[in-house]
């Protein structure tokens, strides 16, 4: 997921309070806010790096989070981007979940997803599995 941009100026579009948005980690350049990306994974951190955010130059580091803030200002997590959902406050990789039931169940075709469970916070695992003709 990319964060929108301003036609004119191709810079990102700030959200209202009540709207979803993409949750953004601004970089700085200071010593103190050193950011040094993942550890041993420089692709890994360049795909997760977003350039020109509010003025030409400035970077960030895109979370996969959505969220939305209020009219106070406090900000509410609403679903993760990606191969991942949330659930019990956890991020969990639909990759790996398939991997492990491919491994158990010698299975190839596996897809695993989140679903919202009415009543609950994030998502459970759903995992579908193409069954043998």
């Amino acid at each position: 997921m990319e964060p929108l941009r301003d036609e004119k100026t191709k810079l990102c579009i700030r959200c209202k309070p009540g709207e979803r948005g993409l949750l953004l980690g601004m970089i700085k350049t200071t010593l103190m806010n050193a950011f040094d990306g993942y550890v041993n994974n420089p692709s890994g951190t360049n795909r997760k790096i977003v350039d020109n955010i509010y003025k030409i130059g400035d970077k960030a580091f895109n979370t996969g989070d959505v969220i939305y803030a209020d009219k106070y200002g406090y900000f509410y997590f609403c679903d993760r981007t990606g191969d991942t959902f949330r659930w019990k406050s956890e991020n969990v990789s639909t990759v790996e979940v398939e991997n492990i039931l491919t491994s158990i169940l010698k299975k190839n075709d596996i897809v695993v997803f989140g679903v919202a469970i009415p009543g609950f916070d994030g998502k459970a695992g759903m995992a579908v599995m193409l069954d043998d003709p």
